[in-house]
């Protein structure tokens, strides 16, 4: 539905005319939006496909002894480690080389990188370092260092950065026959999947409302159609409710009853075992 929709529908219920107070419509709009999703935990479902990144040389562990010098190939399409001590490491990549010196002092540093032509990586220092989990593969998800296995076997989607309307992950992801997908992991708007699984992966997650801006008539509101008449209600209570508190009041007791009874079919629906094909809940 578009700004002119709702705003037509609250006008309506509000017997008002064309004259109104566009930053109080504005705010009764958002703060009715707003109540809505926080009522009703709206829901998106979105479907995704891991291709299933096995590397193509794996190192489990590799001990590097001081003043010696380990070199690997790096033939592939992207590469992780974990690096635990001091020393260097050089990527030559075709005809780049790139020195890179390392102190990760206790603790291990997680390494990711891509590969362009190929070459080989060389690993040498005064003092013995240890590497863990070292990775080359034939293939990577996308173009951000994130979305390479993190050399624990793992890989990350970015929900937040994919969707925008993402606010907080809902229930585990399935595979495509609605089975749990083992190994799942999900953390601050990302999904993490072990790096071998391969197919299809359905993920539902709550969306946050969206802000009403109101600067252009035909703009686009993005709620599901059957809370537009919620919204409406809802909104000319907000709106009305400091002039004349008894036609609000009206407004909030429909709003609540439409509220109880979509609620009371959502609990039927869930009994009957009924799903939601289009992605809403």
């Amino acid at each position: 539905m578009t700004y002119t929709d709702i705003l037509s529908e609250i006008l309506a219920l509000s017997r008002q005319g064309e004259e109104y107070k566009k930053p109080l419509m504005i705010y009764s709009i958002n703060q009715a939006i707003s109540n809505i999703y926080s009522r009703r935990n709206v829901l998106r479902t979105v479907r995704l496909y891991a291709t299933g990144l096995v590397p193509t040389l794996y190192r489990k562990q590799i001990h590097c002894k001081g003043g010696g010098h380990i070199i690997l190939p790096l033939k592939g399409k992207s590469y992780s480690m974990r690096i635990s001590g001091e020393g260097v490491y050089e990527i030559t990549d075709g005809t780049k080389i790139t020195k890179i010196e390392f102190n990760t002092g206790p603790e291990s540093q997680l390494i990711r990188g891509f590969i362009q032509k190929g070459g080989q990586i060389l690993f040498y220092g005064h003092a013995s370092f240890m590497i863990f989990d070292f990775s080359v593969y034939g293939e990577s998800f996308g173009n951000m260092l994130k979305d390479i296995p993190d050399g624990m076997k793992n890989v990350n989607f970015d929900i937040r950065g994919l969707y925008s309307d993402f606010l907080s992950f809902h229930i585990p992801p399935t595979d495509g026959q609605g089975n749990i997908i083992k190994g799942a992991r999900m953390f601050d708007g990302t999904l993490q999947l072990p790096a071998t699984y391969r197919g299809e992966i359905e993920l539902t997650f709550r969306t946050r409302p969206p802000v009403v801006i109101g600067n252009d008539e035909k703009e686009i509101i993005d709620i599901p159609p059957e809370y537009s008449h919620l919204v409406s209600l809802l909104a000319a209570y907000y709106y009305r409710l400091d002039e004349d508190e008894i036609t609000a009041l009206h407004f909030k007791a429909e709003y609540e009853n439409l509220l109880a009874l979509m609620e009371r079919q959502t609990y039927e629906t869930m009994d009957n075992e009924y799903k939601v094909e289009n992605g809403w809940a």
